[in-house]
């Protein structure tokens, strides 16, 4: 659960399709794309492209760790919209770095060496308009404590979208953004107690 509007906007900012190097009208040329095949999904016929970039920066790949970053377009073809996309990242390395910013995060672990990553974000049609309604992250990796003695990592993080306004929407402010988050409620003894299980 986020406990900050700057770890809530990083899921609803999980959005390839408004901020991806491969929608990107420059960038997009120095990717890679292959249409795979074609299949019904959801009762619909979807195009199923690939793609990958042989560039290994964070212009491209959106990471500040250098990697090899492909993905999988899932594309309707009644409207060319696209309904998922599948995102891929290889890390050929990892820095030195404090422990993995997470909340309730054990103690004992002092490092972190991440190895793959991969989002699949889904886009619904409601009411005639597409909204991303579900995201799935999945983060593998090592862990380190003070002894150097390894552990294996593997994040899930699993997000869903609901009850979209689509009739006279209102642009709202930063502020009053933070407001309404700020008076969501929840379980505050649960999530202070909450430990992740080793």
């Amino acid at each position: 659960m986020p406990t900050s509007i700057r770890q809530f906007r990083s899921l609803t900012y999980n959005n390839p399709i408004m901020y991806g190097s491969c929608f990107n009208i420059r960038k997009s040329k120095k990717f890679v794309y292959k249409i795979n095949e074609v299949k019904i999904y959801n009762d619909k016929t979807i195009y199923i492209i690939s793609y990958s970039i042989p560039r290994n920066h964070y212009t491209y790949t959106k990471k500040q760790i250098p990697g090899n970053y492909s993905g999988t377009l899932y594309i309707n073809k009644d409207d060319y919209a696209i309904v998922k996309i599948i995102e891929n990242w290889e890390f050929m390395e990892n820095p030195e770095s404090s422990k993995y910013d997470i909340y309730g995060w054990n103690e004992k672990y002092v490092n972190k060496e991440i190895k793959s990553e991969s989002v699949e974000t889904n886009f619904e049609k409601i009411n005639n308009l597409y909204f991303l309604t579900s995201s799935e992250i999945e983060i593998l990796g090592k862990l380190y404590d003070i002894e150097k003695n390894t552990y294996q990592l593997k994040m899930y993080i699993d997000s869903n979208w609901r009850d979209f306004k689509t009739e006279n929407p209102i642009k709202i402010s930063n502020k009053k953004e933070v407001q309404i988050f700020e008076k969501v409620k929840y379980n505050k003894t649960f999530w202070e107690n909450y430990k992740i299980t080793e």
